[in-house]
Order: C-alpha cells, then structure tokens, then sequence
C-alpha cells in the first residue's frame, strides 16, 4: 500500500502537467500563435499632430500574431514611442478586436513665436 502513494501522486502530476501544458501554451503564445488573427483596430484619440494612420503603422506589426500571443505592453511602448503621444492604453476584445487609446500630449508654451505686421497705407 505504500508504494502507491508516490506513484499516485507522479500520475496525478503528469496529468495534471498534460492538461495544463496547453493550456498555457497556447495562452503565452508558444504555439498556435498564428491563430485567432487581430481583424480590427479602434484607435480612441483625440487627433491633432499625430494621425490615425500613424498610430495604425505602430501597432501593425503586433497585429500579425494571434490573439494569445499578441504582447500588450509592446503594443502600448510602440504607440507611445510615436512623438506627442502622452500615453496609451491598449486592450483586446475576443475575438478578434484590439482597441488603442492614445493620449495627445499638450504644448504650454510656444517659444519665439513669429510675428508678422503688416501696415496699410
């Protein structure tokens, strides 16, 4: 009977093992990453100096994983990294939504301003 026992609990690890396995696997991307494709991007912003289209190329190389193995942190650092953008919040929606919201940053001040007068005669 005491034998049994250390070869119960090595059978219940390796099942459990065999159904976590893919499990987690699949959630960190390490296969089947080119399944569940990204098919939409919403981008939330409020456009003033950068456009949609830059925040488009930003994260279109994040949209060729899955939606499992996409990262979104790389996503946010990319779409902070473009200039005037602030922050961004980056989130996805199954099945197949990743949405952006990207914070404009606002000048202050303007430094040596260009003044033209006119006079008419």
């Amino acid at each position: 009977m005491s034998g049994s026992a250390p070869l119960r609990l090595v059978s219940w690890v390796a099942a459990l093992g065999l159904v976590a396995l893919p499990i987690v696997g699949v959630v960190n991307g390490w296969f089947a990453a080119d399944r569940w494709p990204f098919r939409q991007l919403k981008i939330d912003a409020e456009f003033t100096r950068v456009s949609a289209e830059q925040v488009r190329s930003a994260v279109a190389g994040s949209l060729e994983r899955g939606f499992f193995a996409v990262d979104l942190d790389e996503v946010r650092r990319a779409v902070e990294e473009l200039p005037w953008i602030e922050a961004a919040e980056v989130r996805k929606r199954w099945p197949d939504l990743i949405e952006v919201r990207a914070i404009e940053r606002r000048a202050v001040a303007v430094w040596n301003p260009v003044v033209f007068s006119v006079t008419i005669a």
